[in-house]
Order: C-alpha cells, then sequence, then structure tokens
C-alpha cells in the first residue's frame, strides 16, 4: 500500500492501531526480555517506525484528494509538535481499540490498566512542555497527583480526542 493516499479517514486510523499495536508489542517484548513484563517473549510482527514511515507516505499522497483526518487536521490547528501528534494517536487508538485496550493492559499500573507517564514517555519522547500543553488544551488527562512518581501517574486522551476518532469509525 506504500504509495497509495488514504481513501478517507478510517483508512488512517487502520494504519495507527496497526501503528499503535507494533509500539506496544515492541515495549511488551522488551520487558519480557527484561524480565519486568511477565510471560514469554514473541517475535516482533511489525517495525513502527516502518509503519509511521508508511504512514507518512500515504498522508503525503492523499495530499491531492479531499479528505480530512481529524486527528490531522488537530495536528495542524493547534501545531502540534510530532511527539505530541504521535502520543495523541497512541492514546486514542488505545481507547477505540479493544484489542490494544487488552495490550495496553499488559503495561498498566497496578491501579489499573491505563497507561502510566513512564510508559507513554518509553513509547514516545514527550517532554514535560508538550506533555503541559497537551494538558493545558484539554486534549489529555493526566492523573494530577503530583506526589505520586511517574509510574503511577496514568495518561489518557480526553474524551473529546477519542470522539473524533470513534465518529471516524463508525461514519
Amino acid at each position: 500500500m506504500q504509495g497509495i493516499g488514504y481513501g478517507d479517514a478510517s483508512q488512517v486510523l487502520s494504519d495507527r492501531i496497526r501503528w499503535a499495536r507494533a509500539l506496544l508489542a515492541q515495549l511488551i517484548d522488551r520487558g519480557r526480555e527484561e524480565g519486568w513484563v511477565p510471560g514469554t517473549r514473541t517475535p516482533l510482527a511489525a517495525d513502527p517506525r516502518a509503519i509511521e514511515d508508511e504512514i507518512a507516505t500515504r498522508l503525503e499522497s492523499t495530499l491531492s484528494t479531499p479528505i480530512i483526518v481529524p486527528m490531522e487536521w488537530l495536528a495542524l490547528r493547534l501545531e502540534l509538535s510530532g511527539p505530541e501528534l504521535a502520543a495523541l494517536w497512541l492514546l486514542s487508538c488505545v481507547e477505540v481499540s479493544p484489542a490494544l485496550s487488552r495490550l495496553a493492559h499488559a503495561l498498566g499500573t497496578a491501579d489499573g490498566p491505563e497507561l502510566s507517564l513512564q510508559i507513554v514517555r518509553q513509547l514516545i519522547p514527550l517532554n514535560d512542555l508538550s506533555l503541559d500543553s497537551l494538558e493545558r488544551r484539554g486534549l489529555i488527562e493526566l492523573t494530577d497527583d503530583h506526589d505520586r512518581g511517574h509510574h503511577r501517574r496514568t495518561l489518557r486522551a480526553s474524551d473529546r480526542v477519542v470522539a473524533v476518532e470513534i465518529k471516524v469509525v463508525v461514519a
């Protein structure tokens, strides 16, 4: 599919879910290898960087096609950085895909399956400035107990960001 533009926003979401699955699987496999995630290491089926490159190529090919990808539009409108957009995609995909929610459960906190700030930062190079910007704009929800360590502070896409992606899924 590389080099072929997207026909609609649901195709972008499908590829982003595939990217998020590869990203989470890669960290889970590393955790299994290092002994901090239970289970046996499995061969990684896909490289998240290759999928991200494919998405970028397809998005570039889509510029001539008049489709609107809500998350990409949001990123342009709000001038989000690459890591900020990647974090929103990851967190949104976990919210809209039951399979990814279960996969994220392997990396969840002791308090539940939500991804911790520590795990998200292992997956996406998100600095404090970007994190604050996303939270201030209401794009993410972060447990506000600053006395908790990063491994216990959970992070999720806000309901309004997820609602945009759910509209894409059901449209």
